[in-house]
This record gives C-alpha cells, sequence and structure tokens, in this order.
C-alpha cells in the first residue's frame, strides 16, 4: 500500500473519531483530496533536495579534483627607436586538483601563445616537514621564480638577472620560463601564527630545459633555504650547481648563486635579490629592489632598480633600468599594468633608452 494511501486511511480515521461536527465542516472527500496534495508537496519537495544535494556533491568533487583555471595576457610596447608591437605574451590553460585526501595532488598548465606544455608534475605531501614533487615544474631558485607567477608579479617583466641566470632567456642559451625537468624534496618547519619559521628545497633536474631530455649526464643540483623571522620579512639563499653542452663543451659550467630578502605587508612592499652566475668561466652578477604601496582601492604604485654585468671582469657589459609603473585590477577577473622604463648603458655607441609597456590580463 502505498503512503498517501495510509496517510488517507489516517486522516479517516481520525475524522471519524471527530464525531458529526468536523464532518460538517468539510466532506470526507475534500480531506483525503488535501492530504493528498500536500503528500504530493513533501514528495517533490524531496526530490528536489536530493537533487540539489547530488548536484553540490557534483560540484565539490570538480572543485576538488579538477579545477580548471587560466588567462590570456595581451599588450603594447614602444621602445625609443626600435620596433613598436601590439603582443600576445601569455595565453595559458590550467587543470589542477587533488588526487587523493589533500596528500597527493597534480597540476598541468599548457601555453598556446608559443605552444608549449608549461607546467606537468604530481606532488606527494605525507607532511609539512617533507614532500615531494615530480615532473616538470619552476627551478627552486630565488624568491621570484617561484614565488611570483605572471598573475602576482607585480611589473610586466621580470628582473634582468633573473632572465639572464634563472633559465627564463638565459646566457648559457636554455630559455625554459625558470622551469625544468625533474624531482625535490621540500617541507616547512616551526609553525606560527599562519606562517613557518624556515622551509627548504632540495631538487635534482635535467639541467636542459622543459619540454626534452637531458643534453648530457651531468644533472643540476638546486638548494635554496628560506627564513621567515617574523611574519612580513622572507630572507633567502640559493644555490644551483650546473654543467650544461656551451659550443664544443658538452659540460661547461653554469651554475649560480643567489641572496633575496622580502618585506610584504598590508600597504607596503619590498623585494631585492642579487644573483651570481658562471657560465663557461664567465662571471655575471645583478641585482634588483623592487618597492611598492597599495592604496585603498585595488590600484598599486610600484618602482624598480636594477642592474645586469654580463661580464664582470670587462667593462662595457652592464645595462642599468629605472622603472615606475601602475598596477590596478577592478575586477577578479580584470587586471591591468603600465609600466615606463630608462635604460642606460655603459657600451660604446649604445645610447640610452626610453621603453613604455602596458599589459591586459583576462583571468577565468
Amino acid at each position: 500500500m502505498k503512503l498517501k494511501h495510509l496517510f488517507a486511511l489516517a486522516a479517516l480515521s481520525l475524522s471519524t473519531m471527530g464525531g458529526v461536527e468536523a464532518q460538517d465542516t468539510q466532506s470526507l472527500e475534500q480531506q483525503i483530496a488535501a492530504l493528498n496534495n500536500r503528500i504530493a508537496t513533501l514528495e517533490a519537495e524531496q526530490i528536489s533536495t536530493q537533487q540539489q544535494l547530488q548536484e553540490s556533491k557534483t560540484k565539490s568533487f570538480f572543485d576538488k579534483h579538477m579545477k580548471i583555471s587560466g588567462y590570456i595576457q595581451v599588450g603594447y610596447e614602444w621602445v625609443e627607436d626600435n620596433t613598436t608591437s601590439f603582443y600576445l605574451k601569455r595565453a595559458r590553460f590550467k587543470v589542477d586538483g587533488d588526487l587523493w585526501k589533500d596528500k597527493l595532488d597534480y597540476c598541468l598548465q599548457i601555453e598556446f601563445a608559443s605552444p608549449k606544455i608549461v607546467d606537468a608534475y604530481v606532488r606527494f605531501k605525507p607532511m609539512t616537514q617533507l614532500n615531494v614533487q615530480l615532473g616538470q615544474f619552476k627551478i627552486p631558485f630565488s624568491i621570484e621564480n617561484t614565488e611570483y607567477p605572471p598573475l602576482k608579479a607585480e611589473f610586466i617583466e621580470y628582473p634582468m638577472v633573473l632572465t639572464k641566470l634563472v633559465r627564463m632567456n638565459d646566457v648559457c642559451g636554455i630559455s625554459s620560463t625558470g622551469r625544468d625537468i625533474g624531482g625535490q624534496l621540500y617541507g616547512s618547519f616551526f609553525k606560527r601564527d599562519g606562517y613557518h619559521i624556515l622551509s627548504y628545497n632540495f631538487a635534482v633536474m635535467n639541467g636542459a630545459g622543459i619540454n626534452c631530455t637531458d643534453s648530457n649526464k651531468s644533472k643540476d643540483v638546486v638548494g635554496r633555504l628560506m627564513i621567515h623571522p617574523i611574519k612580513n620579512l622572507l630572507l633567502s639563499a640559493s644555490y644551483m650547481f650546473s654543467e650544461v653542452p656551451i659550443g664544443n663543451n658538452p659540460y661547461a659550467e653554469a651554475s649560480r648563486y643567489g641572496f633575496g630578502a622580502m618585506y610584504n605587508c598590508q600597504r607596503f612592499l619590498v623585494r631585492s635579490e642579487y644573483v651570481v652566475g658562471r657560465t663557461a668561466g664567465v662571471d655575471a652578477h645583478g641585482a634588483y629592489v623592487t618597492a611598492g604601496y597599495r592604496f585603498n582601492a585595488p590600484f598599486t604604485a610600484l618602482a624598480r632598480w636594477e642592474f645586469f654585468d654580463q661580464d664582470k671582469a670587462q667593462a662595457g657589459y652592464r645595462q642599468v633600468n629605472y622603472s615606475v609603473g601602475v598596477d590596478y585590477q577592478p575586477l577578479k577577473y580584470l587586471r591591468m599594468q603600465l609600466n615606463y622604463t630608462f635604460s642606460t648603458f655603459n657600451r660604446e655607441g649604445q645610447g640610452n633608452l626610453n621603453g613604455i609597456n602596458l599589459m591586459v590580463s583576462g583571468i577565468f
């Protein structure tokens, strides 16, 4: 017997026990019809609730196990005495998520502006102090290379010293967006008020760049130590041993070391790093200092001084940039950046240059 019929019989019994007065008020047929309508309403509400719960579970599953995101960066650059152009800087698509109880996750990021796989890795995170990452990912060298992806970096271009010595457009000939293929151990110790005082990275990587196998039998060995003495202050030291093919030498040295510091609070940001690199017997070095002030609106005023000297032993290889900029993000999915750079050179016959760069990021 259906549930609604049982309700109807129960109502009939109650009505009979209520006496003649209840029957005069409402007929038996009307009572049964009202109860049937109420049962139908309850059943519909139950089905709707079940559907909502199922949709919530499905959405939660995909949010946790397969998150899709990405961004497109387009802009216009004007450089004095040089070609000016509209450009498509990045067009990236990313899929990442959890595979098992927040202990195992993955990431796949593809670049479409110049088609290539950018990130492709799996991480096993059994504990805060010891985690393992395998695949293709950012080399754990310096603060800015790993902690400031393009959507977080305040200036449009990375500092010259990172570009030239940390495998972005490296003087050793490797251009790999600061990434490589390999594995690393990393972790943090001594948690305090939402941050860890000590963090470390130790990586062994091919040293040949992204999306390719190793080019010799040597492996790059990278180590980094970061210290948070107080919440907003970070100190960093990095070292990378590297041997890469240069010219006729398949094992030319391309090692780097560097130091950095960062102070970042609600209003102010200051970040500076110094990096030294030896490439095939030639020592290069460079540094940058970035500073900014955040206003109440989603608006940040910025300034940066930087230099890069491609050969410390000889004069005529140094470039110094003075940059100012604004970073404005009125919407979660829209960011606008405007930079002005004045460049000086100590090379004979090379004059000073002015440049303006405007970039818009659409984020999803």
